[in-house]
C-alpha cells in the first residue's frame, strides 16, 4: 500500500502504473483542483484533500501504508520543524521513495527552499545508521539526488 505525498495531476503515477499494480494507492493533494481532475484520470487512487501539515499520522497505521513515495520537490518549501514532524507522521513506513530532491546536506537556496539531506534526517528517527537504511542514491549534476530509497527493515 502506497501513499504519495503531493499527488499533483498525477505525473508520476501515470508513469508507475504502467510499471507495477498496487494493492493500494493513496495522494495526498492539499489543492481542491488538482484533485477533482486527477480523479477523472485516476479513478483507481484514493484521495486525501490535506496539506502535509493537516495530514494525521492515524492515516498510515489505519490503512496498512508501507511505502511512502515523494515526487518532485514537495518537500523543500517546508521548515526543518514542519519536515521533521511529517517524517514522524510515516516512521512506521518500511519504504520511503523520494525523487528529485535531498542532499548531502541541508542547503538553503536563494529561493529559500531547503534541499534537506533525507537519509541522515530519517536515520535518526529510525535509531539506525544511514548505512543500515539507504538503499540507493542517484545524485545528479548540482548535488542534487534523483532518487533515494530508504528502507526500515
Amino acid at each position: 500500500r502506497v501513499l504519495e505525498i503531493g499527488f499533483g495531476i498525477g505525473r508520476y503515477y501515470s508513469f508507475l502504473r504502467d510499471l507495477t499494480s498496487f494493492d493500494k494507492y493513496y495522494g495526498l493533494e492539499a489543492n481542491y483542483f488538482c484533485i477533482k481532475e486527477s480523479e477523472n484520470n485516476f479513478p483507481e487512487v484514493s484521495f486525501i484533500n490535506k496539506s502535509i501539515n493537516q495530514f494525521d499520522k492515524n492515516f498510515i497505521d489505519e490503512n496498512e501504508i508501507d511505502s511512502v513515495y515523494i515526487f518532485g520537490g514537495v518537500l523543500f518549501y517546508l521548515s526543518p520543524k514542519e519536515l521533521d514532524n511529517f517524517f514522524l507522521k510515516v516512521i512506521n513506513c518500511k519504504n520511503i521513495l523520494i525523487l528529485d530532491e535531498g542532499a548531502d546536506q541541508d542547503l538553503k537556496r536563494k529561493d529559500n527552499t531547503i534541499m534537506f539531506n533525507f537519509s541522515d534526517r530519517i536515520a535518526k528517527m529510525w535509531n539506525k545508521k544511514v548505512e543500515e537504511i539507504v538503499k540507493f542514491k542517484i545524485k545528479k549534476r548540482g548535488g542534487i539526488y534523483s532518487a533515494i530509497l530508504l528502507r526500515n527493515n
